[in-house]
């Protein structure tokens, strides 16, 4: 089944992560490691941390997507194999995480639908999602 994924609003753009977008990526997700609960982390990894995993997720075939309005990154959303044993070949597990001043403007829900028909044609048949508590 394929899903609309329009943008909320022209000015916002989904695309595939690149290297280039590691800065601004960590960034994102450093400010949910210190304001939040749901990364399950302690401390944020830097932006080389960040562009090794965009560079791993993107050797394995398996989507990294990014949001961007006016030029500036403010959202992303990747899905990796939900577990390494060849029985999950086919689950994968996503993550979604949004610039704080972007939160309830509906760019999640955008990212989530392009994110499940990229997992789709990734090979992924099944999606799971590891939800935290609240910020």
């Amino acid at each position: 089944m394929t899903r609309s994924a329009a943008p909320p609003d022209p000015a916002l753009v989904i695309r595939a992560a690149g290297e280039s977008d590691a800065a601004a990526i960590a960034a994102i997700y450093a400010h949910h490691v210190a304001h939040g609960t749901a990364t399950f982390d302690t401390a944020a990894p830097d932006a080389v941390a960040t562009r090794e995993k965009i560079l791993m997720v993107a050797a394995r075939g398996w989507p990294w997507l990014v949001a961007c309005r006016d030029g500036r990154v403010v959202g992303y959303a990747y899905a990796t194999q939900f577990r390494d044993r060849p029985a999950y070949a086919h689950a994968c597990e996503d993550s979604i995480y949004l610039a704080p001043d972007m939160i309830g403007c509906g760019i999640g829900r955008v990212l989530l639908s392009a994110l499940i028909d990229a997992a789709e044609a990734a090979g992924f048949r099944q999606m799971l999602a590891v939800v935290g508590g609240p910020e």
